[in-house]
């Protein structure tokens, strides 16, 4: 027969109650809700940037290990909730299948990373540069190319820009001014679009100079 001494009673009252406490605790962090998520943001954060950075150089490789574009800004603020950075005088360097850099810069710009917010894959990022915009490459004198803009939209990965904005083209032989443009960097094709305010315009200008 079994005996019991009251030393065994308390140890087994003493277990008892822990473990009830256990699973109280335990339920508790489990189901109850977390008060920091819960909590609202205060109003003078709430047009804060998740962070933000001054005089900031981003780059970007492929999968081969060489350089897609390297992006530069006095200032970048960056809000998750939206999917979008904004840029002060950004200045992006991107190269061309031909290895050619070609060189972009604004007053502002924006960054949003489209295949996050929509379902589009082929241009999973998007630039956007504002205010006195201006196009450039660095090929050799008699290749040289000149775009001003207000408004442009850059596709890095496709090397492809769009502006529905007035456009002005220089090169060495022609000018050239137009409503609206496309083209991808890689191929140099660009196709001109007219408005009613606004027609293509191309001029020699190396007539006069003959």
């Amino acid at each position: 027969m079994r005996t019991t001494t009251k030393n065994q009673k308390s140890l087994g009252i003493l277990s008892s109650i822990l473990i009830g406490l256990g699973v109280v605790l335990f339920s508790w962090i489990i189901f109850s809700p977390d008060s920091r998520k819960t909590q609202s943001i205060p109003s003078v954060l709430a047009d804060e940037p998740d962070y933000y950075a001054k005089k900031a150089t981003m780059g970007e490789y492929n999968s081969d290990g060489n350089l897609e574009y390297r992006l530069k800004s006095d200032s970048v603020r960056h809000y998750e909730s939206k999917l979008v950075t904004e840029l002060l005088k950004p200045q992006i360097t991107i190269l061309d299948s031909n290895q050619t850099p070609w060189s972009i810069r604004a007053e502002t710009g924006l960054m949003r990373s489209l295949s996050r917010d929509t379902n589009i894959e082929s241009k999973d990022d998007q630039l956007v540069f504002k205010e006195n915009v201006v196009v450039s490459n660095e090929s050799p004198p008699i290749d040289a190319f000149l775009l001003r803009t207000e408004i442009l939209f850059l596709y890095p990965h496709s090397r492809y820009i769009e502006s529905d904005s007035n456009i002005l083209i220089e090169t060495k032989q022609y000018r050239i001014t137009a409503a609206n443009m496309n083209s991808h960097l890689n191929t140099r094709w660009i196709d001109l679009g007219s408005s009613q305010e606004q027609r293509v315009i191309i001029q020699d200008i190396t007539h006069g100079l003959e």
